[in-house]
Formats: structure tokens, sequence, C-alpha cells
């Protein structure tokens, strides 16, 4: 599986590849609506994945227990999906990082950069507890993470879920060009003549000045 590092990311940007908003920084921009995104953990240097039960783990490789499909909640806010079971979703839930939320208010994480590498993930409904992983991989408690090492991930994009946008060249089939303000009877061809006036002479007098 090829992933797109930071800088392939920002060569993407300057051609288009991402749905990134005017402001918003390189590695804000991986969390895209539809994009798939691993999440190397900086304390293990593998990635965080779910496993076939609620278990979540910091070893994962690339394969689709690794892979996050995005949605986006609000400005900072994404869900994140598993892609290998499309039921299951990484939540902060009693005190637990877990993987089988169901997609709702536990499920939705603020991304906060923290260098131009690494996010955190923090819980919404439960500010100041955050994703965590140990050096051995297993989870650490939400409300024990702070912005360290295990709460650091680097984010990669594996695929991205928005359509590229086309530039119309032709109008739609329906426009029509407006009509024009004024219709102007054309010009008098040369040589025409015109019917005598039919308007009385004057009755006016002679000016006096």
């Amino acid at each position: 599986v090829v992933t797109l590092s930071v800088h392939a990311l920002f060569l993407g940007l300057a051609s288009g590849m991402t749905n990134s908003r005017v402001g918003e920084t390189v590695l804000l921009s991986m969390f895209g609506e539809g994009n798939v995104v691993l999440l190397k953990s900086a304390s293990t240097g593998k990635n965080l994945r779910i496993m076939n039960g609620s278990e979540v783990n910091g070893n994962g490789g690339e394969g689709k227990k690794a892979q996050f499909i995005v949605h986006v909640r609000g400005p900072g806010k994404v869900a994140l999906q598993s892609s290998f079971n499309q039921g299951q979703w990484l939540a902060i839930f009693q005190g637990c990082t877990i993987g089988t939320g169901c997609g709702g208010p536990h499920c939705e994480l603020y991304v906060r950069e923290i260098d131009t590498s690494h996010v955190v993930l923090e819980s919404v409904m439960h500010p100041g507890q955050r994703v965590g992983i140990l050096p051995n991989g297993c989870v650490k408690p939400p409300e024990n993470t702070y912005l360290g090492l295990h709460a650091q991930f680097t984010p990669s994009v594996l695929s991205y879920g928005f359509k590229q946008c086309t530039t119309q060249t032709t109008p739609p089939a329906a426009y029509q060009d407006p009509p024009p303000p004024y219709n102007y009877p054309p010009p008098p061809s040369q040589g025409t003549t015109y019917p005598p006036s039919t308007y009385p002479p004057s009755t006016y007098p002679p000016s006096t000045y």
C-alpha cells in the first residue's frame, strides 16, 4: 500500500488533489470527508488500529484494520470509521478508548495540530481526554493522555473521498444568450424615398427677433 507523506501531500495541494480550504494547514487537510487515513503513533512507530473486537492498539501495519474513513463533523472535528469493519468506530467512552463506537457523539474527536507532523485526537464529549498509545502498543487511559508522544499521531492519506472539480468549457444545454436591450430598425437602404409629410403648415407668425 502506498501512502502519501506530508511532503507528497504538499505537492498535491499545489495541483488540486485535496479538498483543503483557504487557510487550512497541509496536516489538517488530510482529514477531508471520505479520506482513508493511517495514523502512525509517535510512541510505537506503528499505526493505530481496531481489532476484531473492541480492542484498539498502536501495533498496526497498513492493512484494513489500521485504515480509518474520515467523517467530518464540523470545523476541526471528525469521526473515524474502521475500513475493515465499517460498523466499528473509534470512540472514547467511560474513560476508555474503544473500537466499538457506533458513530455517535462519543466518536467525535477534535483534531489538534501539535506541529507540522503530528496531531492529537481529543474527545468532543469529554474535553481533555485523548487517544493515547503506550510504547508497548496498548491504549493509554484517555484522562491520563496529555500532549506528549503517547498522544501524538502522524496522519497519511491512502485515498481521497472527494470528486475532482472539472472546468466547464461549454454552457449547459438550457442556457440561452439574453436578448439585446433594444431592437433597433435596420438603416434605410440607399435610394429610399419617403412620402411627403402630412403635417399642416405652420401657423405661427413670422419671428420679429
